[in-house]
């Protein structure tokens, strides 16, 4: 995991096991500023749900007003699971 991209990582956002999301989310998180744009893309591009949530999951956890930005914007996915 740590040796990971952030782009590596970003990918396990909609893994099918709930510890492998979880842990992407937390290590995500924990990189901060540099996994921000990626988590975007994730909100723009990626068709599943669970990955688009868990971006956001780990924007939540990101101090900084891009990630907070990225939230707000978010909260317009209108696709429910």
């Amino acid at each position: 995991w740590p040796r990971s991209t952030v782009e590596e990582l970003a990918r396990f956002l909609g893994d099918t096991r709930p510890a492998v999301q979880e842990r992407a989310i937390t290590e995500l998180a924990r990189r901060g500023l540099p996994s921000i744009a990626t988590l975007r893309g994730v909100l723009k591009n990626d068709r599943a749900v669970a990955a688009r949530r868990n971006a956001v999951w780990s924007l939540t956890r990101i101090d900084h007003e891009l990630a907070r930005e990225a939230v707000r914007q978010a909260l317009s996915d209108r696709q429910d699971e």
